[in-house]
């Protein structure tokens, strides 16, 4: 076999690798997430727009501020507003989905 396919071949591996075990992280870290606030289940599709929200997209990022935009049913996701920006201030309902989700501050729902 030519090296240079092989050395192809173990870079796809390792990014397979990488991705799974990102995966299996973002798994555990979600649980661990969820007990450490105590978490239920949140329907996102009840948020009101402009609800402030922390957000990341990785478990070693820092949480970051945002607000709320509203619950994607075609990505099956919630939408925060990039950038720090509201409704009142995002010109063009610039949005995005994070890994990471949780409430800011938590009420009864």
């Amino acid at each position: 076999m030519d090296i240079n396919k092989l050395a192809q071949k173990l870079t796809k591996l390792e990014e397979f690798s990488y991705e799974l075990h990102d995966r299996i992280i973002t798994l555990e870290n979600n649980k661990s997430v969820n007990e450490e606030i105590n978490l239920i289940p949140i329907d996102w599709s009840k948020i009101p727009v402009d609800t402030k929200v922390l957000v990341r997209d990785n478990t070693y990022s820092e949480w970051e501020r945002a607000y709320f935009s509203h619950f994607s049913i075609f990505y099956n996701e919630p939408l925060v507003f990039i950038d720090g920006k509201s409704s009142y201030t995002s010109k063009h309902r610039e949005e995005k989905a994070c890994r990471y989700i949780k409430l800011a501050e938590r009420k009864s729902l």
